[in-house]
């Protein structure tokens, strides 16, 4: 039996997905008396930039309802409010909303988008059943583009086994000529399944076969693959063919496979040199290169290094961090214990609306605890919990019990992050 609250959520749901089924113009708010005038509506690029910092799924469906169909954000808008479901387990309600963008997907290139949309709510199977459905109906003349599409949205979701099954089985029964894009999510779905060896094959039977030049895309793939196993020569073996054979002019992507080999192993000098070697061939390095310099600095425990990568590169913004560059700064300077530049870096991540992940923040926490600075931890917690999805409230609850406070509703930290230790 339903409980009035969930009752109540489904049915604003329901109302909301049929808002967002039709094109007509929303009825306009009245206008207030003049006596007491009322701040500007938000504008619809404010929607859509709050949209993308809330996690609570009802929401950011809300705020979904506020926006025009006719915007050319809006399809993105629906996929990320798709994902908030799937992130608070509310699956069903991802597929409603998705389902409800087929009767206006006319165009291929926005059902190609809404197919990977599914995949980035975990949803695939429904995907797959939308496109065999379209092409049943008739309204779908399939092309490599939809087929491409629907091949990622395994990829991303995470089934990457069934890749090669669908790979092989859509591609003969609705007659499609799989292209160079088509063969890159099928190898990286070989490199995911552990099966390099089988990705291999694959690159010589598109070249040799098929007729299909390889990109640089692919080799970077197969290349990435080959290092994280430790397979150092032939992934050296196949670099060289790449530059010497097929004329492909390594790419940020392949020199940031070999960087990443070299960081995880503590090889500083190999890592500068590869740098170097990268800005003479007019290859600009990118935040994932010095995400990994840092990786390699912190590995040897050189924490002045660690300092300047993070003062001369993120900080006079040669590079933007990421949502990495924080987790790696925040666990570094967590293990290295110092927490005065670890809530540098977290303050900075808040602000950038790019906070780490749950492990790297409950860790830094941990560490603040046992740094006598509890107050400075109730600060982060208080803040996190803001900020991540509220499928993650039990595990702050737990962490904040485990570390001896608690945060309920009415307590606040008393000191701000920047505030004073214990």
């Amino acid at each position: 039996m339903l409980t009035s609250a969930r009752l109540r959520r489904g049915l604003s749901l329901s109302r909301l997905l049929r808002l967002l089924s039709t094109t007509s113009t929303p009825t306009p708010t009245p206008t207030p008396p003049e006596s007491k005038p009322t701040p500007p509506p938000p504008t619809k690029t404010t929607t859509r930039a709050h949209l993308r910092r809330v996690t609570d799924p009802d929401r950011a469906l809300s705020l979904l309802s506020s926006l025009s169909s006719s915007v050319s954000s809006y399809k993105f808008s629906v996929g990320y409010v798709a994902r908030c479901f799937s992130l608070s387990s509310r699956f069903d309600d991802a597929a409603k909303l998705l389902d409800s963008r087929i009767p206006h997907s006319t165009a291929e290139s926005d059902f190609a988008f809404l197919l990977a949309s599914y995949g980035r709510a975990s949803i695939p199977d429904r995907g797959l059943s939308a496109f065999k459905a379209r092409i049943a109906d008739g309204s779908l003349t399939v092309s490599v583009l939809s087929f491409n599409a629907l091949l990622s949205a395994f990829l991303r979701s995470g089934q990457f086994q069934q890749v090669p099954h669908l790979f092989t089985n859509l591609s003969e029964e609705y007659h499609i000529s799989p292209n160079d894009v088509s063969y890159s999510i099928l190898i990286k779905s070989l490199c995911l399944s552990r099966k390099v060896e089988d990705a291999l094959v694959m690159l010589k039977l598109m070249r040799e076969e098929k007729g299909i030049n390889p990109t640089i895309a692919i080799y970077g793939i197969i290349l990435n693959s080959l290092y994280k196993i430790n397979k150092f020569e032939e992934a050296e073996l196949l670099w060289n063919e790449m530059v010497e054979r097929t004329g492909c002019k390594p790419d940020d992507a392949a020199y940031n496979a070999r960087i990443c080999y070299h960081a995880t192993r503590g090889e500083t000098d190999k890592v500068l040199e590869l740098i170097k070697e990268m800005e003479t061939a007019g290859v600009k390095p990118t935040t994932i290169t010095y995400n990994f310099l840092l990786i390699c600095h912190f590995k040897n425990e050189h924490w002045e290094d660690v300092k300047k990568v993070y003062e001369q590169v993120f900080l006079m913004k040669v590079c933007k961090p990421n949502a990495a560059t924080f987790r790696i700064l925040l666990e570094g300077f967590s293990r290295g214990r110092d927490f005065e530049r670890g809530l540098e870096v977290f303050r900075s991540s808040l602000n950038k609306n790019k906070v780490p992940d749950f492990a790297t923040v409950s860790m830094f926490v941990e560490g603040l605890v046992k740094d006598g600075k509890a107050d400075r931890a109730k600060a982060v917690v208080e803040q996190v919990r803001k900020r991540f999805p509220v499928y993650l409230t039990d595990k702050w609850k737990k962490v904040e019990k485990d570390l001896g406070f608690s945060l309920d509703a009415n307590e606040t930290a008393s000191d701000g992050i920047g505030g004073g230790s214990q």
